[in-house]
């Protein structure tokens, strides 16, 4: 899934409109990635419990995504 999948995933799941979603998703990948700059711990129950989960490899790419 890219950013732009994302973005639109989470204004259908949210029923708001796309740019409403856009910095939503911007504002939840800026707070991931700075906390993975801080080294501070990322846990997400739902996702560990997962069959894909977060992985740090996955994790590296949220920087781009922000950017983007």
């Amino acid at each position: 899934m890219n950013k732009k999948e994302l973005v639109e995933a989470m204004a259908a799941k949210t029923g708001s409109i796309g740019a409403a979603a856009d910095h939503a998703v911007n504002a939840l990948l800026e707070i991931i990635s700075d906390r993975l700059k801080k080294k501070i711990r990322l846990r997400y129950p739902a996702l560990e419990r997962s069959k894909y989960g977060i992985v740090p490899h996955v994790l590296a790419v949220i920087p781009r995504l922000v950017r983007n």
